[in-house]
């Protein structure tokens, strides 16, 4: 180790003085679930590009996994189950809450030729640097095999040899540019190519980067511990693995646990999907240090109140009350109820100022009801819908929701709130009591202080009020969506903190299961109705800045001073979340989106002789695009979303003329569900498609 101190002297004298070092192993991967949500937006942001050979390409494969809800992530990205059954992981070992967008991160496959050269990385990176914030490489398993120089006192990497590409180079790079961060990784490990080389390199590493200060990224030790943090061992440990039986060396190597592959002599992390998740997570957990985090558990700005949120408790209870939307612990509304719903749905037309059917110039009314939250989310989503290339020409918005009217207050027929609705809010958008047919309800009650369920129960109660007073109001009312709190745990006043928000979900629930099994005073079918038709909306609620499933958190500043009302960021979080809901719901599609033979506005064949098809559509896995071009020429064909963002370009060049197809995988194209425009564009002219994806 004598070569090593004096490496250590002359690397003090260019690297950049750090506060302290970062270093990521195998005991930081249980952070992951602890990131802060401003650490992990932030980490999300940097610009970070890494350099490896296949491994590297399998980490960047598990960082794309984990950009999916768990729930709808590929199949490849869930494997726990190994071939050999001694070897099997826990599920959790594969799973993840939230969704973690590494949209700036970059990985990038070692230059041809380049044999892992550092000097390689370097003269890649270096003209690019503007383009980054964060930069490393890593060696691969098979630069540390036995007879490797990489950790030759004087030839190898950590050498004193200026000729070469060695750790002295690499920090001057890094020198030169102080404003960067720069990743020192350990190398990649293989199950069968265990050394002593592998091993005095990464134990080189380990010390080089602690003595300077540097940013670690122990990938070899995250690698080597199994889940239950136990180091493993190369096949040569005697521990039969597979098809191999190899009798004992007596050299204990530290290797790649079997757990994370099934190759016995490789380092790939495809076979199975527990290596590639477990690194994925410790990248997370790097970035957010990188970002500023200190890696403390309980770094978090949010009150001590959090809970599982109702749609993820599945039969779990709270307070002895399940979960789920719906009955029976389920977030699906059963079967029967979903078809009166659509029913309902399809019967929606325009209607005349008096509720007649008007295909020309009726109006569909969508209106909220509520207090201030609501109102202030709903004027949020009215400006996102106006941009809603999608959006039924006839549907008109209007915002009934007042501040201060709560659920106890306008459960009264003669309240103040129901005619301002009739002489001021109606009105002002040309519209009549006779055109409302839907409403998105979210009401509360000010100050509750009764105990749970107490407080729940009165809520519902007086929803169910409310629900009948509407109905009474707005005779062609069919369809209701209703909606919970978001999260009161910021929350400086009394007015609806925690864990009163969170019950407020039960509210709904509850109220929904009562006209499901059949509350008479819930009654939709009778003429006249006594209630309309009730169903959730989008589900609100997230436990501060821990990611539901499906990534919605909540953060400070996205509620205003008193931590009660959403902040301008606050309200297009759930104008966003209501803009989904209305465009992908069965129950609402039919009269929220224009209708099929309106849904796009294509040229006619006079003004365009292109055909352009889709299929199939709507789309679940794939869907092919065909195009017939009469002469050659360039053309673009790319995926709009419904605002006209670019989602998505297929082809942007020459092209022959005749046929053409290009079937695309929507994983790949990482296409939420909803609906998309494809758009293809010649010198011919230009025709658009409606796409939905589910």
């Amino acid at each position: 180790m004598k070569f090593l101190t004096t490496l250590v002297l002359i690397g003090v004298a260019f690297l950049p003085a750090r506060a302290q070092q970062i270093v990521v192993d195998h005991a930081s991967i249980a952070l992951f679930d602890s990131i802060p949500a401003k650490y992990a937006e932030q980490a999300r942001a940097l610009r970070m590009l890494f350099m490896d050979r296949s491994v590297g390409g399998n980490i960047s494969d598990a960082l794309d996994c984990l950009e999916y809800p768990f729930a709808s992530a590929p199949s490849r990205c869930k494997r726990y189950q190994h071939t050999d059954s001694a070897f099997d992981v826990a599920p959790s070992e594969v799973t993840w809450r939230g969704v973690w967008d590494r949209g700036n991160w970059r990985y990038e496959y070692w230059p041809s030729g380049c044999s892992e050269d550092p000097r390689c990385f370097v003269d890649f990176i270096e003209p690019r640097i503007d383009s980054f914030d964060v930069v490393g490489f890593q060696f691969s398993y098979l630069a540390v095999m036995p007879g490797s120089k990489l950790a030759d006192p004087v030839d190898g990497f950590f050498g004193t040899k200026t000729d070469r590409g060695t750790a002295l180079s690499y920090g001057a790079f890094a020198a030169r540019h102080p404003e960067k961060k720069v990743i020192w990784w350990t190398t990649s490990l293989a199950r069968g190519i265990g050394s002593p080389e592998s091993e005095a390199f990464n134990d080189a590493m380990r010390a080089y980067t602690r003595n300077n200060n540097l940013i670690l990224f122990d990938v070899a030790d995250i690698l080597s511990h199994d889940p239950s943090a136990k180091p493993c061992y190369d096949n040569r440990d005697g521990i039969p693995y597979l098809s191999e039986n190899n009798p004992d060396d007596g050299l204990s190597l530290l290797a790649i646990c079997p757990q994370y592959t099934t190759e016995t002599e490789g380092g790939h992390l495809g076979s199975i999907s527990a290596g590639g998740v477990r690194v994925a997570k410790a990248f997370w957990v790097l970035m957010a240090r990188i970002a500023g985090w200190d890696g403390k558990t309980g770094d978090t700005t949010a009150t001590a109140f959090s809970a599982t949120p109702i749609t993820e408790m599945n039969r779990s209870v709270y307070k002895t009350y399940s979960g789920g939307l719906y009955p029976d612990g389920g977030n699906t509304r059963p079967a029967t109820h979903n078809a009166a719903g659509l029913a309902f749905a399809k019967s929606i037309v325009p209607l005349d100022t008096l509720g007649n059917p008007d295909p020309v110039n009726g109006k569909i009314v969508l209106m909220s009801v509520g207090m201030s939250n609501c109102t202030q989310e709903f004027s949020a989503f009215q400006a996102v819908a106006d941009t809603f290339a999608l959006k039924n020409p006839f549907l008109v918005t209007v915002d009934g929701a007042q501040g201060g009217q709560t659920a106890s207050i306008i459960r009264n027929p003669n309240a103040q709130f129901w005619s301002n609705i009739a002489q001021q809010r109606l009105p002002a958008k040309r519209a009549t009591p006779a055109q409302v047919q839907a409403i998105w309800l979210k009401e509360a009650n000010a100050g509750p202080t009764q105990a749970f369920p107490v407080h729940a129960v009165m809520l519902r109660d007086d929803i169910k009020a409310v629900l009948q007073v509407a109905a009474l109001k707005y005779p062609n009312l069919k369809l209701a969506y209703l909606s919970s709190r978001i999260y009161g745990g910021y929350a400086s006043t009394t007015l609806n903190p925690e864990p009163y928000a969170y019950e407020s979900g039960f509210t709904v629930k509850w109220l929904v299961e009562q006209q499901i099994i059949g509350d008479t005073a819930l009654d939709f079918q009778s003429i006249p109705r006594r209630a309309p038709w009730l169903s959730w909306g989008p589900y609100l609620w997230a436990s501060g800045e821990t990611p539901r499933q499906d990534g919605l958190t909540w953060l400070a500043d996205d509620l205003g001073p008193d931590g009660t009302h959403p902040s301008p960021k606050g309200r297009q979080k759930v104008a966003r979340l209501l803009l989904d809901f209305f465009s992908t719901d069965e129950t609402s599609t039919p009269w929220f989106l224009k209708s099929p033979a309106t849904a796009v506005d294509s040229p006619s064949p006079a003004q365009s002789p292109l055909l352009l098809t889709v299929a199939p559509n709507p789309a679940t896995e794939r869907f092919t695009v065909s195009y017939a071009l009469e002469a050659a020429g360039r053309v673009r064909v790319e995926v709009l979303d419904v605002l006209g963002r670019r989602a998505a370009l297929l082809a942007d060049g020459e092209q022959r003329p005749g046929i053409q197809e290009h079937s695309v995988s929507i994983s790949e194209l990482r296409l939420p569900k909803g609906f998309y425009l494809v758009h293809l564009i010649t010198p011919s002219g230009a025709v658009t498609q409606l796409l939905g994806v589910r």
